[in-house]
């Protein structure tokens, strides 16, 4: 059974403390009574005194960094307020251990500390240097496939046959155009158009060249899907769709001139011989082949004796300058050049003193 101890009127001897009296400090060995207690280890004085030495040497390493410790071996006996303890010997001060020797465990201990803080600088600096080296050979490796694929990307594209890839020489010929300008400038009004959406793996500048390529050259559906890389069914559908929309784009170039600006643009090689120096107008029939109608009354239309062949035919008109002035309708190719040229609503379009040439009457 414990028994209930009065603090105010019980003594403890100073021979249970390393420093002769208690200590305030919860974390001093002196907070408690712990020598020659009568159980096994409180005997052990040195061991205490180590315990005392190692509390003191921790105190004046906290203490370090704003002030260091004193060196002064005095001692004073704290304050134990309400808690008076009375001794019934005489009170021994002690004095703090040697300083020296607690300044050369922390000394050692600061350099052991300072060693490794060196030792993890180095390996952080070798680290930092191999990451940097290899970043420095995956960006040359970057550098390096990334001209290798442009390289590659410009082989691929002088494969295929689009108008970068052409000369303005070969673009002359495959579209009849004298130049480069004029070829843009084409692409750009009708570009201006709604045009519907299909084939979208050729850009709108490939699809006017293609269009350019079979209006002039007549080339079948599968030569140029050969040459650009698509379908025959997609040429089809370019050819039929874009024709109608450059049509439309570009039907306001035919104009009819006036025919005072006929004779002052009129080439030196009409001016020079008196039977063509007041031409206005140079006309022909022309005829475009079709492929034979189903139907047999349209069969019968469109086939033409001249050509023996089913024909669309239309009259064409340009000036001596070679612009276009006058485009008729498309008639069957069985229907005579005199009687296109009448029903055409050309003759509407003739002054007094006109003159026109033509090659078919």
């Amino acid at each position: 059974m414990r028994v209930k101890y009065s603090i105010a009127s019980d003594r403890v001897c100073e021979a249970h403390f390393v420093h002769g009296v208690p200590n305030r400090d919860p974390q001093h060995p002196d907070y408690v009574p712990h020598i020659k207690m009568g159980y096994s280890g409180s005997q052990n004085l040195k061991a205490k005194e180590k315990a005392v030495q190692r509390y003191e040497r921790r105190i004046k390493r906290q203490r370090l960094p704003s002030a260091m410790p004193s060196t002064s071996t005095s001692a004073t006996v704290p304050d134990l307020g309400d808690h008076d303890v009375s001794m019934d010997c005489e009170v021994i001060v002690s004095v703090d251990p040697d300083p020296t020797s607690a300044d050369n465990e922390m000394t050692t201990e600061t350099s052991a500390s300072c060693s490794d803080q060196a030792a993890k600088k180095e390996q952080l600096e070798a680290e930092t240097k191999r990451l940097a080296e290899e970043l420095l050979a995956q960006q040359r490796a970057a550098v390096y496939y990334n001209e290798k694929s442009t390289k590659l990307q410009e082989a691929l594209n002088k494969e295929e046959f689009t108008v970068n890839n052409l000369s303005e020489k070969q673009l002359k010929y495959y579209t009849g155009l004298r130049s480069r300008k004029l070829f843009d400038w084409i692409v750009k009004v009708v570009s201006a158009r709604q045009l519907p959406y299909f084939c979208e793996k050729l850009s709108i500048t490939d699809k006017v060249l293609l269009l350019l390529m079979k209006l002039r050259l007549g080339l079948q559906n599968k030569d140029l899907a050969y040459r650009f890389k698509i379908s025959a069914d997609q040429v089809t559908k370019i050819v039929n769709i874009g024709s109608s929309v450059m049509a439309d784009a570009l039907k306001f170039l035919i104009v009819w001139p006036e025919k005072g600006a006929i004779i002052r643009n009129l080439p030196k090689a009409f001016k020079k011989t008196r039977r063509y120096k007041k031409t206005c107008v140079i006309i022909d029939c022309s005829e475009i082949f079709i492929q034979r109608p189903s139907n047999l009354l349209a069969r019968n239309i469109t086939y033409s004796t001249y050509k023996h062949h089913n024909t669309l035919k239309l009259l064409v008109g340009i000036t001596p300058t070679g612009a276009v002035c006058f485009l008729s309708k498309c008639w069957g190719g069985r229907v005579s050049d005199k009687e296109l040229t009448i029903n055409s609503g050309f003759l509407e379009q003739l002054e007094h003193g006109d003159q026109v040439n033509c090659f078919f009457l």
